[in-house]
C-alpha cells in the first residue's frame, strides 16, 4: 500500500514545511540588513560623541569671552561697615582707598500740605435735596447750588445758640451750625422769609467732621432720589480759563469734576508731582528729590489751589507754612506737614559740602558711587573701603580651566582602549585622528609664548600649569594668580585678552584670544565638528537607503521561492494522485497479493 502519512493535516503534499523554510531563508537573506543596522547604531553613537564634544567646546568658547573683557581684571569691590547707613559700588577706574563718611542730611522731595480741610460733608439724615422724580423737597438747600459759610447773628433756638450759617447767593440762610462743622438745613420757606425757629429746622444734617472756615464757598453735590446729600468745596468748579498750572503743565478741569478727578488728573499728567488726600487735606509731593525739583504753582486767575490751601507766598507760589497757614520756624512748619525740597549732603574724609539731588553720590570720589540707605539718618557715620576685585578674574579663569579639562577628559575617554589582551576594546572615537588632533592643538596653543613685552608672557606666570600626573589637564595655582591680578592686573589682561583684529593698539593676540579662535573654528557652522556630524548623518541616510533596497530584494526572493514551492506542491499532488490510481488498479487485478 502507498504510505499516506506525509499527507496528514498540517503537512504539504511533499511533506515539506515550506513556511518554515521560507522564514529561515528570509532570516539568512536579512543578515546584511542586521549588519547595516548595527553600523547605524555605531555611527549614531559616534555622532552623539561628537555632539558632546561640540557642546563642551561651545561652553569653553563662551567662557573665553570673559577673559577678553578688561573689566574681568580691573574690577573693584566695595565694602561698608554698616549697610544700614550706606552701600557703595566702584567702576574699574576707581582707586583703592578707605573713606570715612558722615551724612549731614538726606535728600527729600518737596511736600506741600493744604491748610484747608476739603473733605465732602455727608448728610446724617435721609431727606434729599431733590426727590426721585426731580421735585424740590422742603429743605432750603438745593442740589447743584453754592453756599457761603458766614457768621450769623447769634440765634438761640430752644436753648441752642447757632453762630454759623450757610447763605445762598441772595443772602438767605439755608442752614445753621453751632460750631461750623455740623449744619442743619432749614425749610425752604424760611430761606425766603428769613425766619429761623425750631419749627424751621429739618432733620437733615451735614457733618464735615471739622470746623469749616468762614468765607468758604460750598456746593451741594452728587444727590439722587435715594442718596444722601453731600457738600463739596466750590473751588473744584472753577470756570474754564482758570485751570491751575503745576510745573508748567495746565490741569484741565470741568464743571463736573470732583476732588478725586483732580487728584487723578494730576497723577496721570507729566507734572512729576503726586497728589493725594491725607486727613481731609490736599497734598502735593514732588516725584523727585532735591532743590532743583521744587514745585511751581500758578492759579491763572482762579482760586482752586488757594482754596485747597496749597497756594501761598513761598517759592514757586506754594504754601510753605504748613497746615496752619501761619509762618513759623522751619521745624514748626515741618510739624505742620510742609517738607522743603532738599539735597543730600555728606562729608568725606573731612571734606564737607558734598551734595547730590538724590541720595546717591556719583562724583564725590572718582569711579565710586555712594548710596545712602533708606534707614540712615542725618548724623550717621560709616566707613567704605574700595579694593581690587581679584575674585572676579580668578572665578573666570577657574571656569575656563574646569571646562578645558572637561573637553580633554571627554576626548581622552572616548579615544581610549578599555581592557587588555584579547579583551581589549576601543571606545567610540578610538583611533580617530580628528579627536586626537583637537586635544593636541588646544594644548599646544596654551603652551605658546605671548609677545606682550611684559613680565607676564607665559601661562605659568599666572598660575597655569599642565598636571604632572595627566599632562593633558590644566591646573591653577590660585594664590599665584591672585598675586598677579592684584599687583599686575593690566599685564594679566595684556597676556590673555588682546585681539589684534579688533584693537589696533595690539599687534598680537592674547592667549585667550588664540584659544578662542581655534575653538570657534571647531564649532562654527562650517567648522570641523559640524562638518563631521553632518557627514555621519549623511552616512546614516545612505545606509538607511541601502537597507530599504535590500529589504525589497529579500521580499522579491521570498515571493519567487513561494512560487517555486507552489509549483513543486502541484507536481507532487499530481504524482500522488497517479500513484494512488496505479495502486488501486494493481490491487483490483490481484497482482498486489
Amino acid at each position: 500500500m502507498v504510505d499516506t502519512s506525509l499527507t496528514q493535516l498540517g503537512m504539504s503534499s511533499s511533506g515539506v514545511n515550506t513556511d518554515q523554510i521560507i522564514a529561515q531563508m528570509r532570516y539568512i537573506e536579512q543578515r546584511p540588513i542586521r549588519n547595516m543596522e548595527d553600523d547605524i547604531s555605531q555611527i549614531k553613537t559616534e555622532k552623539d560623541a561628537w555632539r558632546d564634544v561640540n557642546s563642551r567646546i561651545s561652553k569653553l568658547d563662551n567662557l573665553l569671552d570673559n577673559l577678553k573683557n578688561q573689566e574681568t581684571y580691573n574690577s573693584m569691590t566695595t565694602s561698608s561697615n554698616d549697610e544700614e547707613i550706606m552701600t557703595a559700588s566702584a567702576d574699574p577706574e576707581a582707586n583703592t582707598g578707605s573713606y570715612d563718611i558722615t551724612i549731614n542730611q538726606k535728600a527729600q522731595a518737596q511736600r506741600v500740605v493744604g491748610s484747608t480741610k476739603i473733605a465732602e460733608a455727608v448728610s446724617s439724615g435721609t431727606e434729599d435735596a431733590t426727590t426721585a422724580d426731580g421735585d424740590a423737597s422742603d429743605i432750603a438747600m438745593v442740589d447743584g447750588k453754592t453756599y457761603d459759610v458766614t457768621n450769623i447773628t447769634d440765634a438761640t433756638i430752644d436753648g441752642t445758640t447757632y453762630q454759623y450759617g450757610l447763605t445762598d447767593n441772595s443772602g438767605n440762610v439755608v442752614a445753621v451750625s453751632e460750631n461750623g462743622d455740623k449744619y442743619t438745613s432749614l425749610e425752604s420757606s424760611s430761606a425766603d422769609d428769613g425766619s429761623i425757629s425750631s419749627s424751621n429746622l429739618t432733620t437733615e444734617e451735614y457733618d464735615f467732621g471739622y470746623q469749616v472756615s468762614i468765607g468758604t464757598t460750598l456746593k451741594m453735590h452728587g444727590t439722587d432720589g435715594d442718596q444722601q446729600n453731600t457738600l463739596t468745596q466750590n473751588s473744584l468748579y472753577d470756570t474754564v480759563g482758570s485751570d491751575p498750572t503745576i510745573n508748567g503743565t495746565t490741569i484741565d478741569m470741568t464743571a463736573n469734576d470732583t476732588l478725586s478727578d483732580l487728584v487723578n488728573k494730576i497723577n496721570e499728567s507729566d507734572v512729576e508731582v503726586n497728589a493725594s488726600i491725607v486727613d481731609n487735606r490736599f497734598v502735593l509731593e514732588s516725584n523727585k528729590t532735591g532743590k532743583d525739583n521744587e514745585m511751581s504753582l500758578n492759579e491763572n486767575g482762579g482760586n482752586l489751589l488757594d482754596d485747597l490751601g496749597v497756594y501761598g507766598d513761598g517759592p514757586g507760589n506754594v504754601n510753605n507754612w504748613g497746615t496752619d497757614g501761619t509762618e513759623d520756624t522751619t521745624a514748626d512748619d515741618a510739624e505742620d506737614g510742609y517738607q522743603p525740597a532738599q539735597d543730600a549732603e555728606i562729608t568725606v574724609n573731612g571734606i564737607s559740602g558734598i551734595t547730590s539731588s538724590d541720595n546717591s553720590f556719583e562724583n564725590a570720589v572718582n569711579g565710586v558711587t555712594f548710596n545712602i540707605a533708606s534707614s540712615a539718618n542725618a548724623g550717621d557715620s560709616v566707613t567704605i573701603d574700595v579694593n581690587a576685585d581679584t575674585g572676579k578674574a580668578k572665578k573666570a579663569i577657574q571656569k575656563v580651566v574646569d571646562q578645558y579639562n572637561s573637553v580633554v577628559d571627554f576626548i581622552s575617554n572616548k579615544t581610549s582602549v578599555t581592557g587588555s589582551g584579547e579583551d581589549a576594546e576601543g571606545n567610540i572615537l578610538q583611533g580617530d585622528g580628528t579627536a586626537n588632533r583637537i586635544a593636541g592643538k588646544m594644548k599646544s596653543t596654551l603652551l605658546d609664548t605671548i609677545p606682550t613685552g611684559n613680565e607676564i608672557d607665559y601661562m605659568s606666570e599666572i598660575g597655569l600649569e599642565f598636571d604632572d600626573s595627566n599632562y593633558n589637564k590644566l591646573t591653577l595655582d590660585s594664590s599665584k594668580l591672585e598675586e598677579a591680578i592684584k599687583n599686575k592686573p593690566d599685564q594679566v589682561h595684556e597676556f590673555l585678552a588682546p585681539d589684534a583684529s579688533e584693537d589696533d593698539n595690539y599687534t598680537y593676540d592674547g592667549l585667550a584670544t588664540k584659544l578662542k579662535d581655534y575653538t570657534n573654528s571647531l564649532i562654527e557652522s562650517e567648522g570641523i565638528i559640524p562638518n563631521r556630524t553632518d557627514r555621519l548623518g549623511d552616512e546614516i541616510d545612505r545606509i538607511n537607503e541601502d537597507i530599504e533596497d535590500h529589504r525589497d530584494n529579500v521580499e522579491m526572493k521570498m515571493e519567487r521561492m513561494k512560487e517555486q514551492f507552489t509549483q513543486m506542491e502541484t507536481i507532487m499532488q499530481q504524482y500522488n494522485s497517479q500513484s494512488s490510481w496505479l495502486s488501486s488498479q494493481i490491487s483490483s487485478m490481484g497482482l498486489g497479493q
